[in-house]
């Protein structure tokens, strides 16, 4: 297996293989909470209009998504995955839009092999199934920023990942002491986003990752055991 680490945006368009998208404050531990509380599929979306014209489409649907942080206007939810970890969604599907993860998702498709968004809530199933699978090429795709400038989170964790891969056995501690340092938790504290922040340093509570694939012509997150 040969893998690679390529930051963000510019990364995911030139991703290949096994590609995983990871995105720590927020939208990769949001996605994990809103699948593990029964959302039959996560639709990630890039742009602010055409997820409220889905939402029109299907009212019953949850729209969540941030820009800079904060819940657009008239939006359900923020991209929380402390909230989203609270409700029960079975048999609701979720379309999310966020200012980095979900483009880099839509941004690696195209090149991908197999598409997952990882975080630490679920390094160990990420790194299982890139062990079980056993691809040619490993893409880790720390998304950064409005997908634009490198974040320390972000990079740490795939650095984490990355190691889980390779057999060894990287320190948690030091991984999550980076990443309270970093930008990305300067502005959740900053927001008042303590309890996200607290759920973002969650280590391998959950056993799956969410699996992009695409149906009707639009890419879905789903959960997918290793």
């Amino acid at each position: 297996m040969r893998l690679n680490i390529q930051p963000c945006l510019a990364g995911a368009q030139t991703a290949r293989g096994l590609v995983m998208i990871i995105d720590v404050f927020r939208a990769g531990n949001t996605a994990a909470a809103l699948l593990n509380r029964g959302a039959p599929r996560v639709l990630p979306v890039a742009d602010l209009d055409e997820a409220k014209a889905i939402k029109a489409s299907h009212p019953d649907w949850l729209l969540i998504g941030e820009r800079e942080g904060r819940k657009p206007e008239g939006f359900d939810m923020n991209n929380s995955p402390d909230q989203a970890a609270r409700l029960n969604l079975v048999n609701r599907p979720t379309i999310m839009t966020t200012s980095a993860g979900t483009r880099g998702l839509l941004a690696a498709a195209p090149g991908a092999d197999v598409l997952v968004m990882a975080t630490l809530v679920n390094a160990w199933a990420a790194a299982a199934l890139a062990r079980n699978l056993q691809p040619a090429y490993i893409t880790l795709v720390p998304i950064g920023l409005a997908a634009e400038a490198p974040a320390i989170e972000d990079q740490v964790v795939a650095k984490y990942i990355a190691a889980l891969i390779q057999g060894e056995s990287p320190d948690y501690r030091l991984t999550a002491r980076a990443m309270l340092r970093g930008r990305g938790a300067d502005r959740l504290r900053r927001l008042g986003q303590w309890r996200d922040l607290a759920y973002c340093l969650r280590l391998d509570r959950l056993a799956f990752v969410p699996k992009a694939e695409m149906e009707k012509g639009r890419l879905v997150l789903r959960s997918h055991y290793p």
